[in-house]
């Protein structure tokens, strides 16, 4: 596993496969000045896991085919190193549906609250890893 350079932040890993969050959340890390990996499938989060000690894991929840209740464990079984916060999000109707998932998080929002308050809970999961 490759450690993080001492003079750059530890990156944010995102799973997530909309374009609209793609962006919002890139723009928003970039405007913290913090490095992101998108993956949109399992093969792709696992590839960047391994090779980066993520300071915050953001999963879309709803994300089909991509086994994110596995993913999830994963994450938070890593014996090699504390787990990082996790922030998932859903929608209002899905909440249910997702709500298994929901224990494997940190913290778990709606895509509303995500568009309006990310970089405040981006900052907020971050200082707790």
């Amino acid at each position: 596993m490759a450690e993080p350079s001492a003079s750059l932040p530890r990156p944010i890993l995102a799973l997530v496969n909309d374009l609209f969050f793609t962006l919002k959340i890139g723009d928003t890390a970039k405007s913290l000045g913090v490095p992101i990996h998108f993956a949109g499938n399992r093969e792709e989060f696992l590839e960047h896991w391994q090779n980066a000690a993520p300071a915050l894991v953001i999963a879309d929840l709803t994300l089909a085919g991509a086994d994110v209740a596995g993913l999830l464990e994963q994450v938070a079984s890593t014996a090699d190193r504390s787990p990082p916060p996790i922030l998932g999000y859903t929608t209002h109707a899905d909440w249910k549906r997702t709500g298994p998932l929901h224990d494997r998080c940190t913290k778990v929002v709606t895509k509303d609250t995500l568009s309006r308050s990310l970089a405040a809970l981006m900052q907020q999961l971050m200082q707790q890893g």
